[in-house]
């Protein structure tokens, strides 16, 4: 099994952990009401990536009747961080359609993994694998560590470079890089 299979199947059994250990729940009924939840101030750094007046909305749900994103390796890939802040950019639902081992762009095949950010501080991380994971997904909130994005006890992810539809990601579990397409 590879790299990228094994983290395929970690990373989902990490979020229903982090999900079960803070009591999240993956079903919108029974979500946080606004007065349980806690609102931080921004820092410094922070503020400038908070959310513009036209800033992006996502509903927290992985939109399984929706078809998975086919699409190829752009011929344009963004090389440096885009126009909007990361917090603000993250926000939308993306579709991990290629990965970079060292030896190339390669598709991500037979799977739909789907990367829905409703908020920049809540991740939901949907995954259809027939036969293994059919359309499972989970749910957590997760805390910045300057620009990684430390979903629990996952080894996390370094967004290093986007645009408004593409973003790349360090992958810390192996090194890879991630290509993300934005679905919406």
């Amino acid at each position: 099994m590879n790299r990228l299979a094994v983290w395929g199947i970690t990373l989902p059994l990490l979020f229903v952990l982090v999900a079960c250990g803070n009591n999240s729940s993956t079903d919108n009924a029974e979500a946080e009401s606004p007065a349980e939840t806690a609102v931080a101030t921004p820092t410094e750094s922070e503020a400038s990536e908070t959310v513009s007046p036209e800033a992006r909305t996502q509903i927290d749900d992985c939109e399984w009747e929706s078809p998975t994103l086919t699409a190829a390796v752009p011929s344009s890939l963004p090389e440096d961080r885009g126009e909007a802040g990361l917090h603000d950019a993250v926000i939308g639902s993306w579709q991990h359609t290629h990965f970079n081992a060292g030896s190339g762009w390669e598709a991500i095949e037979n799977k739909d993994i789907r990367y829905v950010f409703p908020s920049s501080e809540r991740l939901r991380y949907c995954q259809d694998v027939p036969g293994i994971t059919d359309k499972m997904d989970s749910v957590a909130d997760f805390a910045w560590d300057g620009d990684k994005i430390a979903p629990g006890a996952a080894p996390g992810f370094t967004p290093f470079a986007w645009s408004d539809d593409v973003m790349l990601w360090t992958n810390h579990q192996d090194g890879s890089t991630y290509l993300l397409q934005r679905r919406n």
